[in-house]
């Protein structure tokens, strides 16, 4: 009787891990209902430990619900990731069924950076950073509150000016 219960208790650790997403100093990651919201810290290339925590998040998503869609906002050149980050969240992760919008301000490396990474996802679109609705609307989802406040809270987190918050306004 104690085997059952100790793979269930760490079966549900490893879902509450799992809906705490990543909390790091360059990026962040949390699921909001089906949703998974990214925020990159501005011109700040994703930490490698950071990275590999959100790819095994991601996976792990994926292979429990199959379908997944994800918000991403990601402000600065260096704000995206390098050629072995990408190839690392490509390996065995999700492709056709997974939809992600990008949010970002528009650089020439973000810009080459997510055309490498449409090559293995074709439902991968680019957005402008202030496109929340138009990048939800491409998700299959409407704005609301809870989206918002993430949003917000994770850009908090990652250190943005007030000025910079205009994702969601």
């Amino acid at each position: 009787m104690r085997r059952p219960a100790q793979a269930l208790r760490r079966r549900v650790q490893w879902e509450l891990r799992a809906m705490r997403g990543v909390q790091g100093k360059t990026m962040c990651a949390e699921l909001v209902d089906d949703l998974v919201v990214v925020v990159h810290r501005v011109n700040t290339a994703p930490d490698p430990g950071e990275w590999s925590s959100y790819c095994e998040h991601v996976h792990g998503q994926w292979q429990r619900r199959g379908q997944m869609r994800t918000l991403v906002l990601a402000r600065g050149s260096a704000s995206v990731p390098n050629a072995k980050q990408r190839a690392e969240y490509n390996k065995d992760g999700p492709t056709a069924d997974h939809r992600i919008a990008i949010m970002h301000d528009g650089s020439t490396l973000a810009r080459a950076a997510l055309t490498a990474m449409s090559w293995f996802n074709p439902n991968m679109r680019a957005f402008p950073v202030h496109a929340l609705s138009e990048a939800l609307h491409y998700l299959g989802l409407s704005t609301s509150q809870s989206i918002i406040s993430t949003i917000e809270r994770m850009e908090r987190h990652m250190g943005a000016a007030p000025a910079q918050r205009s994702a969601v306004r």
